[in-house]
């Protein structure tokens, strides 16, 4: 798991968000979770978070994905 792309449409409360993350290797070694979240059609907010090892930065991209499940985001592609 490399990416991951969820997001969130409940019209009744106004919400239409989105939520990427994706592991990219460090310039300088390590690895790296690359996060971006913020309204669909509008630019998001970014966040980068390094991590030493490759299994680390998968753990903490799962780790995120899931808490943002059980808040009510769903798994989405632009491919469709």
């Amino acid at each position: 798991m490399n990416e991951v792309r969820l997001r969130k449409v409940v019209p009744d409360r106004n919400q239409y968000r989105f939520y990427r993350m994706l592991i990219q290797r460090g310039l300088f070694g390590g690895y790296a979770v690359c996060r971006e979240w913020g309204r669909i059609g509008r630019p998001g907010t970014t966040r980068e978070e390094r991590c030493s090892t490759a299994d680390q930065a998968e753990a903490t991209l799962t780790q995120r994905a899931a808490a943002k499940m059980r808040r009510g985001y769903t798994g989405w592609s632009n491919d469709a």
